[in-house]
C-alpha cells in the first residue's frame, strides 16, 4: 500500500458510490438534520452539532465497512443491511472511537505530534472493530498492529483527504456569503451536510485502508475480509 494507491482506491470507490454511501451517511444523521432544521438557534445548536457528529460520524464508518467491503467483492448492499450493520455494531464501535479520540486528544495535548501518531496508529481501529470483533481495547491494539509501519502512508493519504476538505468547507462558505444565501438556520444546514459528505469520504478511506492493510500484511483478500458477513 502507498498513499497513491489508497488514495486513488478511496476515491473511486467513493465516487462511483456516492449516492448510496452519502444517503447511509445522511440517514443515520436524520436526527441532527431535523433538530438543525426545527430546533432553536441559539448558542447550544453549534455544541449539538459537533458532539452529535462526534457521535455519529463512527456509526456511519460502521455502516460503510460493511459496504466498502460488499462493493469491493462486487456485491451491492442494501441500504436496509448497511444500516444493521452500523447499528448492529453500535456500542463497540463507539467504545472504540470514544477510546480512540480520548488517547488522539492526550497525545494532542503533548506537542500535537504524539496526537498526530496516534491517530495514524488507531486509523482502522473501527473497521477492526465491526469485522473483527476483538473488543474494544483489543480493537486498538490489532489497529496498532496492522499500521505498523505504514503510518507515514496513512498520514499523508489522511493529510490530502484532509485538505480537500478544508477547500470544500471553504468553498461552500464562499457560495454562501457571495450568493447572499447567508441565514444562520442555512448556515447550520449546510454545515451538517458537509459534515455528512466529510463523514462519508472519511469512512470510506479508513474500510479500503484496513482492506489493504489486511492484504498486505497478512494475504487475505475481500472475499476472505467479507466472508463474516455471510
Amino acid at each position: 500500500m502507498t498513499a497513491g494507491s489508497l488514495l486513488a482506491r478511496t476515491f473511486a470507490i467513493f465516487f462511483q458510490n456516492f449516492l448510496p454511501f452519502t444517503l447511509i451517511t445522511a440517514l443515520i444523521h436524520v436526527p441532527l438534520l431535523l433538530y438543525t432544521a426545527f430546533g432553536a438557534i441559539d448558542e447550544t445548536l453549534g455544541t449539538v452539532i459537533d458532539n452529535a457528529s462526534l457521535v455519529l460520524g463512527p456509526v456511519a464508518t460502521g455502516a460503510l465497512t460493511y459496504s466498502v467491503v460488499e462493493r469491493l467483492r462486487g456485491n451491492a448492499p442494501s441500504l436496509g443491511q448497511s444500516l444493521s450493520i452500523g447499528f448492529g455494531r453500535l456500542l463497540p464501535v463507539l467504545g472504540v472511537a470514544i477510546l480512540s479520540g480520548l488517547a488522539i486528544f492526550g497525545g494532542t495535548l503533548l506537542l500535537v505530534i504524539p496526537g498526530v501518531i496516534l491517530a495514524c496508529m488507531l486509523y482502522v481501529a473501527v473497521p477492526v472493530a465491526v469485522i473483527e470483533k476483538p473488543g474494544l481495547i483489543a480493537s486498538l491494539k490489532r489497529s496498532n498492529e496492522l499500521t505498523d509501519g505504514a503510518k507515514m502512508i496513512i498520514f499523508a493519504a489522511v493529510l490530502v483527504i484532509g485538505l480537500l476538505q478544508f477547500g470544500l468547507a471553504f468553498a461552500m462558505g464562499g457560495f454562501i456569503f457571495v450568493g447572499d444565501l447567508f441565514h444562520p438556520r442555512g448556515l447550520l444546514l449546510a454545515i451538517v451536510a458537509l459534515s455528512i459528505v466529510s463523514s462519508t469520504l472519511t469512512a470510506v478511506a479508513a474500510a479500503v485502508a484496513y482492506s489493504e492493510l489486511r492484504r498486505d500484511k497478512e494475504g487475505v483478500d475481500i472475499d476472505g475480509l467479507a466472508s463474516v458477513f455471510d
